[in-house]
């Protein structure tokens, strides 16, 4: 995604519930100062593991992160980093299995829980509702998928409740300005259009039997929900990497 879609001046939430903000706030504490995953500035792995066990661990038991900072790499060299691994696994063995394979539980079990409880709630239910369970042929469904996705990214995802595309760049104020226009005919103009050509088949007193002349009207806003739609859903490919809050 190149700077131009990526950076945006983003609305800042209202503030946020007393409850939930205290919640926020505990949770934060918590981890400012859970003791098993603080860490220490040293300038090298010499530093960290000729360190007293006392000032390298946390009661004697559980050892503290390095984070070497001598040099321009926060984390320091490579090899730097491979030293201090191999020491904590020699002089640590019990709290080492305990963190990495702790981590790696912790990363699958967030996993799992993520496509469990969103196979029971899918966040994508807005979109799923555009797919019929009957046979629909892939031209009607690019469009109404595509038109979908514009009516979510504004009204469930609210956009302009979230960015300042004004205040971002000039490319994003003219995607904003276009994003209006293309969901005003996916709201208004293109059913108004669809409306006026169903009605616009000829009643059977009025027919001339000169099909060009009695399916004109026909023909012509045919063509105009054809053109417009096309415009649209080129539009929308066009513009695809705007489309995130």
């Amino acid at each position: 995604m190149s700077i131009e879609h990526s950076i945006r001046s983003v609305k800042m939430p209202d503030e946020p519930h007393l409850l939930r903000k205290k919640w926020w706030e505990f949770c934060w504490w918590c981890e400012e100062n859970n003791p098993f995953t603080k860490f220490i500035y040293v300038n090298s792995a010499e530093e960290y593991m000729n360190m007293p066990r006392k000032d390298r661990t946390y009661l004697y038991f559980w050892y503290n992160h390095a984070i070497i900072n001598g040099g321009k790499r926060i984390l320091g060299s490579k090899a730097d980093r491979d030293a201090i691994d191999t020491f904590l696994k020699y002089k640590f063995p019990i709290q080492y299995w305990i963190r990495e394979n702790g981590f790696k539980l912790k990363v699958k079990s967030s996993l799992m829980w993520d496509k469990v409880r969103c196979a029971i709630n899918p966040r994508q239910k807005w979109l799923i509702k555009q797919i019929p369970n009957e046979w629909n042929d892939k031209v009607t469904l690019i469009k109404d998928i595509n038109f979908a996705m514009i009516v979510h990214f504004i009204e469930g995802e609210k956009c302009f409740e979230n960015t300042d595309y004004e205040g971002s760049s000039e490319g994003h104020a003219k995607f904003a300005k276009e994003l209006i226009e293309c969901y005003n005919y996916i709201k208004n103009e293109r059913p108004n259009l669809d409306k006026l050509y169903w009605s616009s088949f000829p009643d059977d007193d009025k027919y001339t039997g000169d099909y060009l002349v009695d399916y004109a009207d026909t023909h012509r806003l045919e063509k105009q929900l054809e053109d417009m739609d096309t415009k649209w859903l080129t539009w929308i490919v066009s513009n695809r990497r705007f489309l995130w809050t």
